[in-house]
């Protein structure tokens, strides 16, 4: 075998080096899964697929690629395709989601009920009936007594009037048309599922979707990973939002901040919901303050736009 002199070793290391430098870096597979399901929420076989492809090519989060995997086809309503995920990932990391992974098995289909998105609940609430009698109630009140009779996530946004008064008796109506009438007491109000939260307002731009950046996705996939699976159930009433981000931070284990501009203001956060991602709670809670949140290798800084 004839070898390359010292010097011509040399330069081909160079330039290897010189080529690797000026190439960007790949993400790696999970990364990538990370970035298809939160850009592409709409193509649920591209993000399906990129989880399968971390499955095999990151073993350090092919645990945490199979559970999503299980939620997304939950969230489909294909309780098979669900279970056989669920199964190949007690079998192949019984340490993993153990206790939530073996719940979802004991009980395949309310797994998948827990998991329905808008359409589905909207389809549960059509389907449900309720009696309401409310005499002079303030608005505020009617929506609270629908949460809690509903076992509903609801939240209203700060251009909901809470003192109309709401005058309703009703027999046995349907859910959603107890919710649209209630509704009816304040003109030009709407209702409209995002995730499995009913929200009730007016302008519901505010709370839209966080749109992550290639950036955001690569600079801290940790974030990005909770943000889509970790479920979150809070009950805030009058809480300063810094607190509120103290307390989001202890029981994800991210670093969340204020930037000077939030942390001035540190508005009171009222909110009461149950099982829902972090990202969307975060979208919720930031966007009906007139803030917006950002993601860097540090953690998650809220800041005004």
């Amino acid at each position: 075998m004839i070898r390359p002199a010292p010097r011509a070793a040399f330069v081909l290391c160079f330039a290897a080096a010189s080529l690797l430098w000026s190439t960007p870096a790949r993400a790696d597979a999970w990364t990538e899964a990370l970035g298809a399901e939160l850009a592409r929420r709409a193509k649920p076989a591209e993000v399906l697929s990129a989880y399968a492809a971390a499955i095999k090519a990151v073993p350090a989060h092919a645990a945490d690629a199979r559970w999503r995997r299980a939620q997304l086809y939950a969230e489909l309503g294909q309780a098979a395709e669900a279970k056989a995920e669920l199964e190949a990932l007690r079998q192949e990391h019984p340490d993993a989601y153990a206790r939530a992974a073996t719940q979802a098995l004991e009980d395949v289909p309310a797994f998948v009920a827990a998991a329905a998105t808008g359409a589905g609940l909207q389809k549960r609430y059509a389907e449900r009936r309720i009696s309401l009698n409310l005499q002079q109630t303030p608005l505020a009140e009617a929506l609270e007594f629908l949460q809690d009779a509903g076992g509903l996530n609801l939240l209203a946004l700060p251009d909901v009037d809470p003192s109309v008064s709401v005058s309703l008796r009703l027999e046995g109506i349907s859910f959603a048309s107890a919710i649209k009438l209630v509704l009816a007491s304040d003109a030009d109000l709407e209702s409209r599922w995002m995730g499995n939260v009913l929200v009730v307002g007016r302008d519901f731009a505010p709370i839209a979707p966080k749109k992550w950046t290639t950036q955001e996705i690569q600079a801290n996939p940790d974030v990005a990973w909770k943000a889509i699976s970790r479920r979150v159930t809070v009950n805030f009433d009058g809480t300063p939002l810094e607190e509120v981000l103290m307390f989001l931070g202890d029981i994800t284990g991210l670093k969340l901040s204020l930037s000077a501009a939030a942390r001035e203001a540190n508005p009171d956060v009222t909110l009461k919901l149950k099982d829902v991602s972090l990202g969307d709670l975060l979208s919720f809670v930031c966007g009906a303050q007139g803030l917006r949140w950002s993601v860097s290798e540090q953690g998650i800084e809220v800041s005004a736009p």
